[in-house]
Order: C-alpha cells, then structure tokens, then sequence
C-alpha cells in the first residue's frame, strides 16, 4: 500500500456511515480486513439437538474461583462457528474430564446438547427431580 493510499483511508474511514461503505473503501485500497473474531456468541438452549464438533476450549476463572468456568468453540452442522460458556456441572465437568485425558479439540456431539431440569432450593442447597417446597426450577446442559 502506497503512503497516498494511507493517508487517503485515515481520512476517510472515520466518516463511513455503514459497515459495507467501510468494507468497499477498504477493498478498494488493496486492504485485507482482519478478522478478530469469527465467532457468533450463543445461547446454550440454541443448541439442544443440534450438531457440533468442539474447535477448541478454555477453562476461565469465575466467581467460584480457578477453572470457574468454561469457553467453548465450536462449528455446527449448519457450518456456523459459534462460542458459548459453561459454569455448571455439566459440561465444564465433562471437558475437565476430557482434558485430564489429553483430549482438548475434536468432539464431536451429535446430538447437540442435552438439557437436565431440575428443582434447586438456594437456602439448603437441595435438589430434587421434583419441585418441592422453597424449590426453583434449574438446569445444567451436558454434551450428548
């Protein structure tokens, strides 16, 4: 890229008024944009019964401290890439179990997630598969 050419977009990218004028000023200069992230960030309920292969995942520090929960990357079967998080018992507990045996990338769920109700009850800490006095619904999704 010339230095005409810099000057030229430094002084017209920052009065763009929509994304595709951005993206045609910068294609017409010869400039590769860069991607910094490729993926849609998702509800878990959005992917009950649907395919995916885990890309990757990352264990992050929560507010029940170190590995509190999980970053997980993924594509589904619809070729979209997608990331979605994951504190419960469920599925972080299910990849920590992957990871301890080596297995960090290239899981294939095919049938999405799978989604456990059940009834919580926050002063005693009870659960119960049915709903009992001072219980409230809860869930935890698991890889299927």
């Amino acid at each position: 890229m010339t230095a005409n050419k810099s000057v030229d977009l430094i002084t017209t990218l920052p009065v763009v008024q929509t994304f595709e004028e951005a993206f045609a000023i910068l294609k017409a200069a010869g400039v590769e944009p860069t991607v910094i992230n490729e993926y849609d960030l998702v509800d878990k309920e959005t992917l009950v019964g649907v395919p995916f292969i885990v890309l990757a995942y990352a264990f992050r520090d929560g507010d029940y401290g170190d590995a509190g929960f999980v970053s997980v990357e993924a594509i589904t079967s619809e070729n979209k890439k997608i990331v979605f998080n994951d504190g419960s018992t469920g599925i972080r507990d299910q990849l920590r179990g992957l990871a301890d045996r080596g297995i960090v990338a290239g899981i294939i769920c095919r049938n999405g997630l799978r989604k456990s109700v059940f009834y919580f009850n926050e002063e005693t800490g009870e659960v119960s598969k049915t709903q009992v006095k001072g219980s409230k619904p809860a869930s935890t999704f698991y890889l299927d």
